[in-house]
């Protein structure tokens, strides 16, 4: 009797024992989640730091864009107002050319204007352009980490259930053979 009973006590204590791994299992997994979680966020902060790095530093250039653009108007418009200064100190002189030179000046505006719109027009697709791309961008790669994260969380799922199943036949197996073990004892 005393060999059942210290048979039985090692196979309880056996028992005991790898309920306790599985559940070391089990906290490594959720651990081993949270850091993936954690990890995960880490990288989306980086990303979402680094898409406004990049978003200041396309509106510093384009500001830098707009005040080069600023400036060549003033020294246009300057050059501009000397040749109407010019224009009128000639015009006592030259009141036969002055329809022509008018035209001219027109013909100057409308272009500068012209380009001007251009310019105004071109690099606000080019913001856009660069906005949406970089939105696409971060889209995939959040996708990508997504779809990463779900793969580690479903690969341990199946390993965590792998190791359950394992130990279930395990403790299975022991219990028929405690059961076999008890009816050779008794017979």
């Amino acid at each position: 009797m005393e060999i059942n009973e210290e048979k039985l006590k090692k196979w309880e204590d056996a028992f005991s024992s790898k309920l306790d791994k599985m559940e070391e299992a089990i906290k490594r997994t959720e651990i081993f989640v949270e850091t993936v979680r954690e990890n995960q966020l880490q990288e989306q902060s980086r990303l979402n730091e680094s898409f406004q790095e990049i978003v200041d530093h396309f509106n510093i250039q384009s500001k830098n864009v707009t005040e080069i653009h600023d400036k060549q108007m003033d020294i246009m418009l300057k050059s501009l107002s000397s040749k109407i200064e010019e224009f009128s100190v000639a015009e006592k002189k030259r009141e036969n050319t002055l329809g022509s030179m008018q035209n001219t000046l027109h013909q100057e505006q409308k272009r500068f204007n012209q380009l001007f719109d251009i310019k105004v027009r071109q690099s606000m697709k080019q913001t856009e352009t660069f906005e949406k791309s970089m939105r696409d961008i971060q889209l995939q790669e959040l996708s990508r980490l997504n779809n990463s994260y779900l793969e580690i969380v479903e690969h341990f799922k199946i390993q965590s259930k792998n190791v359950t199943e394992i130990h279930g036949k395990q403790m299975d197996i022991m219990l028929i053979l405690g059961i076999v073990f008890q009816t050779r004892r008794i017979q």
